[in-house]
């Protein structure tokens, strides 16, 4: 793609699957009713999203270049524009990704919905620069800025855009600004978040950053034993599913009567909502059986892991959490 093209035109095929973390068996658990081409198009962007966050942006932080960083994300958002423009000549194997990925996805979508997915990648790619901070300046962040910062920058709110896409249910915009929907948001990334931060606690802590681990800012800011800081995380995922649960069934509905919503409109929300409680299954389904986080299982479990969503469901067994008898191990023990 030139810097002549318009970011909406025609640009060739890109290939962007780093092949040990494409997780394609992760974006069908997650996106099990997309139609084949769209399903193929969202495992192209996680393969992007992937390699950003783990080859791209890390190789360029642990040289300490920070403005470097901000140069190469800066790029990256050049290339998604809300409207079309010229967008710049890529430059690297994310920018030419990136410049293939936008064409195929944003003519069919509205301008609402691309400002929610280009905000939702924009926040993701902040991130670096946060964790980078507590990593650089030996800096724990406590529970609650962890909470608040991973709902903004994981990656959840931006597979969350793309099930839009994906089921053919985008949101009008009236209703993406309602407190209910905002709701299943901020529940769907806490849910991500906390049962990845249990799942994931062992990779981080032998690749020394548990310090963007949920489970450690509990660990270290109430002083108490590793299997009940786990326990603590495990609580506050069931009640966030519990949270998420409510509101579909509830709250959500409630703001479409409030709107005075028309049955398409109520129809899309159902499938979208839907989808959202699916998704969600997946993501605790290829947790459980991916190779990326089989140290997970060294924590073990707890009794009573998150429930009603997950039940039948959303729940293919339980996402892992600690077994007090084998999570106090010296070695996690910091």
């Amino acid at each position: 793609m030139s810097a002549q093209s318009c970011a909406f035109g025609e640009a060739p095929r890109v290939s962007c699957t780093p092949g040990y973390v494409c997780g394609t068996a992760g974006v069908a658990l997650t996106y099990p009713d997309a139609p084949a081409p769209e399903l193929d198009l969202v495992t192209d962007w996680h393969a992007w999203i992937w390699f950003v966050d783990d080859i791209s942006l890390p190789g360029i932080r642990e040289v300490g270049d920070r403005a470097e960083t901000n140069r190469r994300i800066a790029r990256l958002r050049a290339f998604l524009p809300v409207l079309p423009q010229l967008t710049p000549v890529p430059e690297t194997a994310a920018e030419r990704a990136v410049a293939d990925l936008w064409p195929r996805t944003a003519p069919a979508m509205s301008v609402s919905w691309r400002g929610r997915f280009t905000a939702a990648v924009s926040e993701f790619l902040r991130a670096s620069l946060w964790e980078a901070d507590n990593l650089g300046w030996d800096r724990f962040p406590d529970p609650i800025e962890h909470l608040e910062m991973r709902r903004r920058f994981g990656a959840a709110r931006f597979s969350a855009a793309l099930l839009e896409r994906a089921v053919a249910a985008q949101i009008p915009q009236n209703v993406s600004h309602t407190l209910p929907f905002l709701t299943l948001l901020a529940t769907l990334c806490d849910a991500a978040d906390l049962s990845n931060d249990i799942v994931s606690y062992a990779k981080d802590h032998r690749e020394g950053v548990e310090k963007n681990n949920v489970v450690s800012a509990v660990h270290r800011a109430l002083g108490c034993p590793l299997h009940q800081a786990v326990d603590i995380v495990n609580q506050l995922l069931t009640g966030r599913v519990h949270t998420l649960e409510h509101t579909v069934a509830t709250d959500l509905p409630q703001a479409l009567n409030d709107l005075d919503a028309d049955e398409p409109t109520r129809d899309r929300v159902r499938r979208y909502a839907q989808a959202i409680q699916t998704w969600l299954a997946g993501s605790y389904a290829w947790h459980e059986a991916s190779g990326r986080y089989q140290d997970g299982a060294r924590l073990g479990r707890l009794p009573g892991g998150p429930t009603g969503l997950g039940t039948s469901a959303a729940r293919p067994r339980r996402p892992i959490t600690a077994n007090p008898s084998t999570a106090a191990q010296p070695r996690y023990n910091r």
